[in-house]
């Protein structure tokens, strides 16, 4: 797979920063001239509150930027940085007929030079600056949906509409879409009031009712008469159709004035916007929503109801709506292109990509040869730092997730390793775009894959044969929670549940919130800053605020679990570097990729060097023992791709980060009040509901997943898990189709199995033959001098045949489910309770 990129737009953007004017009075929309300049600073009607920035910042300049900078450069530049002045002359080096492939080649040259001068000992960049924006702005960070409305007036005026507002933050969005309603609805009710012109049309239009009514009855009286013959259908169409039909037959005095509303009537009957409107559910989208759409105006962000966000799509598509604010859910993948991109308000969220993404939309091609890109309410440096910064590099994301993995397993089972789900789960595995390209790379995530089997062989989750086993059904269902789901599970197969729920019915509420308090430390974790105004709140509110620590069963056995998962990877480390990167010593500084050092190592000391860590990160003395697993991802050598988000573990506070956690589903729980959550805990109230909405889903997907377990025999020792029931046992066709599934290249000799390995009925796997020839031995070398590579249990042999016997009781199982069944019921209670 190649990456093609396209460096030069169609159609140029323009940048502005937005500064309102001191006083302003709405009186109504003016109307727009016919043909419109494309700029928001050309034209007859410039507006004097768009400020253009310097050109500079931006990666990609206009042709007037480059003259721009070119006369500047003449004025400021010394003459020995200007010898070669007929490469950079337009003059001398565009041509006659200037085409923009040859303003993109002259740019090139303007930026070189540009680039040698800030590179000068005494650059004079700073002058260089100052003459192209000599003007110093106030910053303008504040009340930006104040000034949203005055914006989108002007751009209304020098018909810059359609436009699209991007703020992300989803209440804002909706406040200042109403705001602006607001205004135009006031607005409009005081000129109906005040207006002459309006007064006398409505008489008019009453007037013209009453004669209606007069004609209708004068026309029933006369085909009443006795004395009348009986007309024809025909006849009666010939004087229907010979009636005239009068202009106030259209007229509604109740709809929006043309000068108070943004929308464009010319592009969409009002019948047909009715249509529209009606599909619309009226309990799930609110009233000022409609009016706004009848008004050109939209809301488009991820918790709109989904039928209202197509309608927006729709009416802006056609040109009917021409102001919508959006967050980033229209910057990528919606064909709603504009004249227009405003960013209003800061955000975090902002970032140069997204800008990039976002700004993208205006100038439509094919529609306008220049797009406007404007910054209301956000500080003139911080526009400068969002349109400057570099660009992250583009790379392929890890695509192989451990619960990726486990379902991959279960189709192959599930179908009894069917031909079709084997060259299915084949062609996933061997699609090119899953490769972070080179085969370095994609070896690499091979044998990420294969250490993932052997992480979901000690968890119980697939047998030797590659058969899913016990829970593999319950973590197949919350694959979307991942990683938490395997600190769950770590949980249930450490009998922790069975031991909690035994009091579920004499200790009902105790059991309860204990179960609420463990998962509120997996689920749909918000970390949490202390600070001296949240612990003043703290003694005030009924919320905890900071979730209190585990109990002291669970947070041992989640803390084994990371501990097995840490000598898992370690293994996998362990085994790639001496499988490929034994003759490649890591001798590159990682920033600046200068090698440093002799191409062969020298043993200076008489401690092993580390082989997992980076020799750099090693110089503090640090070796190949990991605290946890963030540091062994942090420091891991070059040339090992070890992504900590594809890794099955959850640090545990505070054992694992320092960082404490939001109590927000935990409170819930207690007291079932939003206005505590976004009040105290300082959950955004845009978001609060989603929260709370994801963890519901979770325990509904607990409940239903451990009534599969027992539906399908219950206890520890079943071979038959899934959702999908009739999963084979039989070992001889999941063996071949794993064979089939999982192959990591020979380099010179072929395909092999990684599967191979699986059928061997061992606790510690051996690295499969697939491998380099000298992978073999370099991985059962790693395996027994890896220090504590053993599998991590329980302490004893007593203990561990007691967790067994919990884990396998039936009737334990049933009362795990009946507590989970009514937490999910109280706290759903809770949820519907806040209109849910």
């Amino acid at each position: 797979m190649k990456m093609i990129v396209h460096e030069v737009r169609y159609s140029d953007l323009r940048k502005f920063i937005y500064e309102p004017p001191h006083a302003f009075i709405f009186k109504g929309l003016a109307k727009v001239p016919i043909l419109p300049v494309p700029g928001l600073d050309e034209g007859d009607s410039v507006s004097p509150n768009f400020k253009n920035i310097a050109a500079l910042d931006d990666v990609n300049l206009e042709a007037r930027d480059c003259l721009t900078l070119w006369n500047n450069m003449q004025k400021t530049f010394p003459k020995d940085l200007l010898r070669n002045q007929s490469e950079l002359d337009p003059v001398k080096v565009l041509p006659e007929v200037i085409e923009k492939t040859h303003i993109v080649e002259w740019e090139k040259q303007l930026k070189k030079k540009l680039k040698e001068a800030m590179e000068q000992p005494k650059s004079p960049f700073s002058v260089l600056q100052e003459s192209i924006d000599p003007s110093v702005q106030a910053d303008n960070s504040v009340d930006h949906i104040g000034r949203l409305f005055t914006l989108a007036c002007e751009l209304h005026e020098q018909n810059a509409l359609p436009a699209l507002v991007f703020n992300y933050d989803r209440s804002q969005c909706e406040i200042a879409v109403r705001s602006i309603l607001s205004k135009l609805i006031d607005a409009e009710a005081a000129f109906k009031g005040s207006d002459t012109t309006w007064k006398k049309k409505l008489r008019d239009f009453e007037q013209w009712q009453r004669q209606k009514g007069n004609n209708r009855e004068s026309r029933v009286f006369k085909s009443s008469d006795s004395g009348e013959r009986n007309l024809s259908k025909l006849e009666i169409a010939r004087q229907e159709g010979s009636v005239e039909i009068s202009p106030w037959e259209s007229f509604d005095p109740k709809a929006p004035l043309d000068h108070f509303s943004f929308a464009d009537s010319k592009m969409m009957q009002q019948r047909d916007l009715d249509n529209l409107v009606l599909r619309l559910n009226p309990k799930k989208v609110q009233p000022w929503l409609i009016d706004a759409l009848r008004r050109g105006l939209g809301v488009h962000h991820a918790g709109m109801n989904l039928q209202y966000r197509r309608i927006v799509e729709m009416l802006f598509r056609k040109g009917y709506l021409r102001l919508v604010v959006a967050t980033g859910t229209l910057a990528l993948g919606i064909n709603m292109p504009c004249k227009t991109v405003v960013f209003s308000g800061d955000s975090v969220f902002l970032s140069p990509q997204n800008y990039r993404q976002a700004s993208g939309r205006a100038g439509r091609r094919g529609f306008d040869l220049l797009g406007n890109v404007v910054f209301n309410g956000i500080n003139r440096d911080r526009v400068h730092e969002i349109m400057s910064s570099r660009l992250p590099a583009l790379k392929g994301q890890f695509p192989i997730s451990t619960t990726l993995v486990l379902r991959l397993f279960v189709l192959l089972s599930g179908t009894n390793s069917n031909e079709f789900a084997v060259n299915a789960v084949k062609a996933l595995l061997s699609q090119t775009r899953l490769y972070l390209g080179g085969p370095d790379a994609e070896m690499s995530i091979k044998h990420h894959l294969r250490f993932s089997i052997e992480y979901l062989r000690r968890q119980n989750l697939l047998s030797v044969d590659g058969v899913p086993v016990h829970f593999a059904g319950l973590v197949g269902h919350l694959y979307f929670t991942e990683n938490a789901v395997f600190a769950f599970h770590s949980l249930l197969r450490g009998g922790y549940f069975h031991k909690l729920c035994k009091d579920i019915d004499c200790a009902c509420e105790r059991v309860l919130r204990e179960m609420m308090l463990v998962l509120s430390h997996l689920f749909n974790r918000i970390p949490i800053q202390q600070n001296a105004k949240l612990l003043e709140v703290v003694e005030s509110s009924s919320s905890d605020i900071f979730l209190k620590r585990l109990p002291a069963a669970a947070e041992q056995l989640l803390v084994r679990h990371n501990r097995e998962t840490l000598l898992t990877f370690k293994d996998y480390v362990y085994s790639y570097i001496n499988a490929h990167l034994q003759d490649s010593p890591d001798r590159t500084l990682p920033l600046t990729r200068i090698p440093i050092g002799p191409e062969k190592g020298c043993r200076l000391t008489s401690d092993p060097p580390p082989v997992i860590r980076s020799p750099f990160a090693a110089l503090s003395g640090f070796t190949d023992e990991f605290d946890s697993i963030k540091e062994m991802c942090s420091t891991v050598r070059d040339g090992v791709f070890l992504e900590e988000s594809a890794i099955p573990y959850l640090p545990i506070w505070p054992n694992d980060t320092s960082v404490e956690l939001n109590a927000y589903l935990y409170d819930f729980f207690k007291h079932g009040s939003l206005k505590v959550l976004v009040r105290d805990n300082l959950i955004k109230r845009s978001d609060v509901w989603f929260h709370l909405k994801d963890f519901s889903l979770v325990l509904k997907a607990i409940v239903t997943s451990l009534k599969g377990v027992l539906d399908s025999g219950g206890g520890f020792y079943m071979e038959d898990l899934d959702d999908d029931d009739n999963m084979s046992d039989t070992s001889e066709g999941d063996d071949e189709a794993v064979s089939k599934v999982v192959e990591v290249q020979k380099p010179a000799e072929g395909p092999d199995k990684i599967a191979q390995a699986l059928a061997k009925n061992k606790v510690k796997a051996e690295v499969p033959d697939s491998w380099n020839d000298e992978s073999d031995a370099s991985s059962s070398e790693s395996e027994e001098s890896m220090p504590g590579s053993d599998l991590v249990g329980p302490s004893t042999a007593k203990e561990a045949v007691a967790i067994q016997s919990e884990f396998g009781n039936r009737c334990g199982l049933m009362q795990v489910l009946r507590a989970f069944e009514l937490l999910e019921a109280e706290f759903a209670d809770k949820f519907y309770k806040i209109g849910a």
